[in-house]
């Protein structure tokens, strides 16, 4: 079994699956049409586009768009080829240590690293000739820009207008893979949101953007931002367990959150490629194998804790599998002998499969909002100053 255990620090063919549309209110209210001016202010009206979710799992894309009434539209799944999820688990399993972080090495003195820099330079060197010869950054850069290609063509269809910005998720990269991001988003002619609000840029932790999805780790209210700023200083944190069971992967986590958007430092977790839902048998023995695996995966991840988690969220596009969920309660009580039925029943209402780019979607807006209002306070105050 291809088992990766973690602990960190810090031209592409596709098949497009159309669902639906879809309105599922992550705060406010439902409403029946999709409008395009809602009213913020007693006294003024403001336009604002609006923000696209898009999650980046290890076999597809899944994109979700946020109005300004605060509904959630589901938009199309794009599936991936063979290089796409090539790539995406190369990521997944080849994540770079603090000490191999080209940034960090640099900022080191010089005597220090040696090995580790000359690395750093001879990437940067071959990064700069492929850009001489009008070449992507990387072939990777080039396998993603392809598929995002594709992603923003189905997306534009979809929605009958163009798309210029995203909020993309996906699980955590290096920084020298957010360069690789982010050099595909430059090829694609897209920007990121993430990218916009200085913290972290260019992508959303998935994890984070699942927990959002629930309505977890948010201020009501948001649009005052020292009010919201007040509100979630005193959230309560959680240990929170995230179980991702896709096509092509099993990914368990545990992380510790309060604030949805604050990534902290993912401090323990498993991926395999061995143990997603095309790997499932159907026979009775292998498949009962097969299962035994995700238990062990799952117990080796949550032993670390000496108290059960405060919240689990379900991922994936079988997150919600019964047979699934019966293994996750299955584990948790062999461990911590904990009923995970009642936890587990704040997922039954989600569409596992897009609940990270619902969230993604609702981080972003949020995030463009309070953009805009902080710069039109700022045009206010200087012209104020200059009367």
């Amino acid at each position: 079994m291809k088992l990766l255990s973690f602990c960190v620090i810090g031209a592409a063919s596709a098949h497009v699956v159309r669902s639906q549309e879809q309105q599922v209110p992550i705060v406010g209210h439902i409403v029946e049409d999709v409008a395009p001016r809602v009213l913020l202010g007693e006294d003024d009206v403001k336009d604002f586009a609006p923000s696209i979710g898009i999650h980046f799992t290890t076999s597809y894309a899944v994109a979700a768009a946020r109005y300004q009434n605060g509904t959630i539209r589901d938009l199309v799944k794009v599936r991936g080829d063979a290089e796409y999820i090539e790539l995406m688990t190369r990521w997944v399993k080849t994540r770079q240590s603090w000490r191999e972080d080209c940034n960090y090495i640099a900022s080191r003195p010089s005597g220090q690293f040696q090995l580790g820099r000359g690395k750093c330079n001879w990437r940067k060197v071959s990064r700069g000739v492929r850009g001489l010869l009008g070449l992507p950054l990387s072939r990777d850069a080039a396998t993603l820009s392809s598929f995002l290609h594709i992603v923003k063509m189905k997306i534009e269809e979809e929605m009958g207008e163009p798309v210029t910005a995203i909020a993309p998720t996906i699980f955590p990269l290096d920084p020298a893979k957010k360069q690789d991001f982010q050099a595909a988003l430059d090829l694609t002619g897209l920007t990121s949101t993430r990218s916009q609000d200085g913290y972290d840029p260019v992508v959303y932790h998935d994890i984070n953007a699942a927990y959002a999805g629930l309505g977890y780790g948010f201020c009501e209210e948001w649009t005052i931002k020292e009010n919201c700023t007040w509100e979630e200083s005193r959230l309560l944190y959680f240990d929170v367990l995230f179980l991702s069971f896709d096509n092509s992967s099993f990914t368990v986590t545990v992380d510790y959150l309060r604030k949805a958007s604050r990534e902290l430092n993912t401090y323990n977790g498993n991926f395999s490629s061995d143990l997603g839902w095309w790997n499932l048998p159907i026979d009775e023995v292998p498949r009962a194998r097969f299962w035994a695996q995700i238990h062990e995966m799952i117990v080796d991840t949550v032993s670390a804790w000496s108290h059960p988690p405060g919240r689990i969220v379900l991922m994936g596009e079988h997150g919600g599998d019964e047979e699934f969920r019966g293994v996750v309660e299955a584990a948790l009580w062999s461990v911590m002998e904990v009923d995970a039925d009642l936890m587990l029943q704040a997922n039954e209402l989600e569409d596992t499969t897009r609940l990270a780019a619902r969230g993604a979607a609702e981080m972003a807006w949020r995030a463009q909002y309070l953009l805009g209002t902080d710069k039109e306070q700022k045009i206010a105050a200087q012209a104020s100053l200059e009367l």
